[in-house]
This record gives structure tokens, C-alpha cells and sequence, in this order.
């Protein structure tokens, strides 16, 4: 019994959120990384003229949440922001659909 008394305390503990130097709510090592990631994806698909404003607004978000120490929204923002830039790399190679 006392074990799960014990174990129940541990449960309920809330989880602490990094901070950074200043003192702010950090980032998690997977949300900066995932940024990070974002940020090299955006900039690949700009150069590539395979950007979706969508994703560009996604890595916009990401950023600010980033700013707040947000990293569960970080990660959300950042998976979106891949998977669109996925598909607007998908979106290339189907023909044109401008007159000739």
C-alpha cells in the first residue's frame, strides 16, 4: 500500500519545463533541433521555388513559439512545416498546368 502511495506522489508531480540562461522557459533539445531542421527545410524549398505559404506560416508560428518557450507547439508547427514542404517538393514534378 505505502508503495502505491508512493508511487501516486510521483505521478502527480508536475513536469518542470527547461530554462534558459535568463531565466525564461527553454526549448527541449528535440524542439530546437526540429526547428533547426524546419529553418534548412524552408529555405531549401524556397531556393527551389517549392515553397507553400502554408508552410512558411508554420515555420512563423514555430518561431513564435520558440519565443515563449513553447516546445510541444514547436513540434507541432515543425512537423506541419515538413510535411508541406514535402509535398511541395511533390508538387514539382507534376506537369505545368500553364498554356503553352
Amino acid at each position: 500500500m505505502a508503495a502505491l502511495l508512493a508511487l501516486s506522489g510521483c505521478a502527480s508531480a508536475p513536469e518542470e519545463k527547461p530554462v534558459d540562461q535568463t531565466g525564461k522557459p527553454g526549448l527541449s533539445e528535440a524542439a530546437i533541433r526540429a526547428l533547426v531542421v524546419a529553418e534548412v527545410e524552408v529555405e531549401q524549398a524556397r531556393a527551389a521555388h517549392a515553397l507553400w505559404t502554408t508552410a512558411d506560416s508554420a515555420l512563423k508560428t514555430a518561431r513564435k513559439a520558440a519565443d515563449v518557450g513553447d516546445s510541444a507547439e514547436v513540434l507541432r508547427q515543425t512537423e506541419m512545416v515538413t510535411r508541406l514542404v514535402r509535398l511541395g517538393f511533390e508538387q514539382t514534378r507534376y506537369p505545368s498546368t500553364e498554356p503553352k
